[in-house]
């Protein structure tokens, strides 16, 4: 038993022997303890600084930040041209608009279009055709005057111009059968005329 006992401390001086003259591997510097062989991380390769690229440089938001509140600035980057032309200045002059009369054989009076919307300031001009197959037409102004009697295919363009009053308002042409409806059967339709 010593004869062995001495041998294993023999080979042990050895070893340690061979790693202090330069034979064989020297894990001594790698790693942690060396002795395990676990190679590990280098602890010089966490730093930032020593890869170049300046760590706090790289995290500085604030720095990166305050460039936004240029690029936030509307008024500069879409001046209103002054050459346009004002929305009032756009409406046309005029407005025309036929109004097709249709009274049928069951005391129906009626007009196309049913109600007229109309812009003001500018004027609007009515033509009033006659549309009915069997009855000649009364249209009666709210303004008190009209045309009585227009015939079968018969056309009036009203004289007066609507819409150009400087306040909104609301007129109407009453259309019916020529004759009626004072005392008869079948009622006029009242055609709206509204100006805004």
């Amino acid at each position: 038993m010593k004869w062995m006992l001495c041998a294993l401390v023999i080979v042990g001086c050895a070893r340690s022997t061979d790693a202090v003259n330069g034979a064989g591997h020297d894990l001594s510097g790698v790693g942690g303890n060396g002795a395990d062989g676990d190679l590990g991380a280098p602890a010089d390769l966490t730093g930032a600084s020593d890869l170049g690229l300046g760590g706090a440089d790289l995290t500085a938001a604030s720095d990166l930040a305050t460039t936004t509140p240029d690029l936030t600035a509307p008024s500069d980057l879409a001046p209103a041209p002054a050459d346009l032309t004002p929305m009032s200045d756009l409406v046309q002059s005029s407005t025309d608009v036929t109004v097709h009369v249709l009274i049928d054989n069951f005391c129906n009076s009626s007009t196309n279009p049913t109600v007229i919307n109309a812009p003001l300031h500018v004027a609007l001009h009515l033509t009033f055709v006659n549309d009915s197959h069997d009855y000649d037409a009364d249209i009666w102004s709210s303004s008190n005057y009209g045309y009585l009697g227009l015939a079968q295919g018969g056309v009036w363009h009203d004289p007066i111009d609507h819409c150009r009053n400087p306040n909104p308002y609301t007129e109407y042409f009453d259309v019916g059968i020529a004759g009626g409806p004072v005392g008869g059967a079948c009622p006029n339709y009242r055609l709206q005329i509204h100006c805004n």
